[in-house]
This record gives structure tokens, C-alpha cells and sequence, in this order.
């Protein structure tokens, strides 16, 4: 913090834990799952254990003076934080109202001129109305995303390639900065399994082809299937591999869209989908 601020000497170790002892504190460690290796992982959940302990060891009110708020995938840390002693809480979808009020401040925080910003939200009212787009804003990334796209000339009820571009750019950006292999190794195969999987899932959404009629209409893939269509999409772009090393590739690809991989998802246990 010393250094952050540059006044090194001035803020210590001991006046930080001064603070936890005599003040109301509220501690945010906000995206957990932004640490994909698995050791620093470990190490992570260790850390904040051997601060929680430190503080109860001095005697800070834990219900009073310190609140702890660590945020997360769903998929990521449940089984580390025992729900016993950490409440486990979801984040809801917003709703219009939210929706409306994130966009009027981010708007305002740009350098857009009054008329501009008009027009941006005008726009993004008749986004809330078109039942396709209005289905994706339910975070703050999302609308974010959507705003870019208006504020960049685009209409997005009507522009569905340049929607899907923006949100595979931006999220593949963020998944970069986490530094798995997966997304670091090819671009392209990436986009091709998202291609192969978003044909599959409309061809089955709108045929009769599935038994499981809540599959069909959430349009998700059973792992099973979801192993075999990114072993044909592999295959297809490597003739040479061995079969070992195609299905230790497959064996990735699930376990990072577990948590998540790009936009494919799992949102239900062993079903996949965008």
C-alpha cells in the first residue's frame, strides 16, 4: 500500500494490521478465478485461511469490525470455503432498472457529449425491447459490451455478427490475461470449436432429434457429445497428432469450459453450451 501510494515509509505492516484492529474494515478479493494455475490457487486459499486466523488470534470482532467478500466463478474455490463458515451467495441477473442506471454512469464517464449520450441509451432502450439482446444483459459486462457496440456506431439488434465479434474479442482478451494454455495456443481452433458448437446446438434446438426436451431447449450438449464434436473440430485441423495426444487436447478443452472457456460454458453438471 506504501509503495502503491508512494509513501513507503509512512504506511507499515504494523499500521495496516492497526487499522483491522481499530476500524471498521470491509476486505473485497474480487475474482478469484482470474488464478488459473492450481498451485497458486492453493496458496491463495491458504493465505486468506492464515489471515483469518491472524485476525481472530488479536481478537478482531470478525461480525463487527472485518467482512470478508471473495467473489468467484461458481464453478471455482466452493469446495475451499466451507459453506459453514463462508455464506455462499449467486449473484442475480439485472434487472432493467439496474440496467438503466449502470448505463446513465457509464456513459457519463466517458467523454461523450450530451446528445451523444442520448442517442447511446435511446439505442440500448430498444435493445432491452428486442427479446434476443435483451436476453444477454444481465451483468455489467455484458451491457458494457452492448454500449461499446452502440457507441461505436452499431445497432445491435440488427447486427448479430458484429454482436457475437465484440463479445468473442473482449472476452478472449480477458481469458489471455489469465495465461492458460488453452488460449494461448491458437486462435482460430478456438473459433472452430465455437462455430462446430453453436451449428450443433441450433441444428438440435430446432429439430426433434434429442429425447431430453429440457436439453433441447437450453440448448446444451451432453459431455459425451461435447468430447466428440471437439475431437472431430482437432482432428480436422491436425491429421498428424496420435490419438493420445488429441484426447489429452479434448480432456483441456472440458476441464477449462468447466470453468469457462471463451463463451462455452457449462451451466448445468456435464452439459456444455454458450
Amino acid at each position: 500500500m506504501g509503495k502503491i501510494t508512494n509513501r513507503l515509509e509512512e504506511i507499515s505492516a504494523a499500521k495496516v494490521q492497526d487499522i483491522f484492529e481499530k476500524k471498521e474494515c470491509l476486505l473485497i478479493l474480487d475474482g478469484l478465478d482470474e488464478i488459473s494455475d492450481a498451485r497458486l490457487q492453493q496458496q491463495m486459499v491458504e493465505k486468506i485461511y492464515t489471515f483469518l486466523d491472524w485476525a481472530e488470534d488479536i481478537k478482531v470482532d470478525i461480525k463487527v469490525y472485518l467482512k470478508v467478500v471473495i467473489t468467484s466463478r461458481p464453478n471455482m474455490y466452493k469446495q475451499q470455503f466451507n459453506p459453514e463458515r463462508f455464506p455462499h451467495l449467486e449473484i442475480l441477473p439485472l434487472e432493467k432498472e439496474q440496467r438503466t442506471e449502470y448505463a446513465q454512469k457509464w456513459v457519463k464517464t466517458r467523454d461523450i457529449h450530451d446528445g451523444e449520450q442520448t442517442r447511446i441509451l435511446d439505442i440500448l432502450k430498444e435493445c432491452e425491447d428486442d427479446e434476443r439482446i435483451s436476453r444477454l444483459l444481465t451483468t455489467p459486462l455484458q451491457v458494457t459490451i452492448i454500449l461499446l457496440i452502440i457507441k461505436n456506431g452499431g445497432r445491435p439488434p440488427g447486427e448479430r455478427e458484429t454482436l457475437f465479434d465484440e463479445y468473442w474479442r473482449t472476452i478472449l482478451k480477458r481469458e489471455k490475461s489469465k495465461d492458460k494454455d488453452l488460449i494461448k495456443s491458437d486462435d482460430q481452433i478456438l473459433l472452430n470449436v465455437h462455430s462446430y458448437l453453436g451449428y450443433l446446438l441450433h441444428y438440435r434446438a430446432s429439430s426433434n432429434t434429442v429425447d431430453n426436451s429440457d436439453i433441447n431447449v437450453h440448448s446444451l450438449l451432453p459431455e459425451n457429445e461435447f468430447r466428440a464434436a471437439i475431437e472431430k473440430v482437432l482432428r480436422k485441423n491436425d491429421r498428424f497428432s496420435s490419438d493420445k495426444d488429441i484426447n489429452n487436447k479434448v480432456d483441456k478443452f472440458v476441464t477449462d469450459a468447466k470453468d469457462r472457456l471463451v463463451l462455452i460454458v457449462e451451466p448445468q453438471p456435464g452439459l456444455f453450451g454458450f
